[in-house]
């Protein structure tokens, strides 16, 4: 696949996963299905991801910014609770993820500082930390 391909297709997923992203809330006609309690996915190049398989962790090696997007797509729609991403995975995909960005499901984190944003949710859940 070319370049510009490549260029076109990632533009289309990105257009579509907005569209059908923003229409998932609480008072609209789709409701958000809550996932099971601690399903979890990690996203990333293979050699960084690999290991969250030991801890029972559902693996997505991706190789690309298409690939990436394309898989956090799919994954939005199926029953996780915690997506954990490498840093590269999550700036291939930060359309998305912002889009996501006013959902409680799934929780997305960035390996690089996922530790830091859930703190913040916890924090804010409960009031401490």
């Amino acid at each position: 696949m070319s370049d510009n391909e490549n260029e076109k297709k990632y533009k289309e997923i990105l257009k579509d996963a907005s569209v059908s992203i923003g229409t998932w809330d609480f008072s609209g006609t789709r409701k958000q299905k809550y996932p099971e309690v601690g399903k979890v996915a990690a996203v990333g190049e293979k050699e960084l991801v690999s290991v969250f398989k030991t801890v029972g962790a559902d693996v997505f090696p991706v190789t690309d910014a298409v690939n990436t997007a394309e898989t956090l797509k799919d994954l939005t729609e199926r029953d996780y609770s915690v997506i954990l991403m490498t840093e590269k995975a999550a700036s291939q995909a930060a359309p998305i993820i912002e889009a996501l960005n006013g959902r409680c499901f799934p929780i997305i984190l960035n390996m690089q500082n996922g530790m830091e944003r859930l703190q913040k949710i916890i924090h804010k859940a409960v009031g401490t930390v």
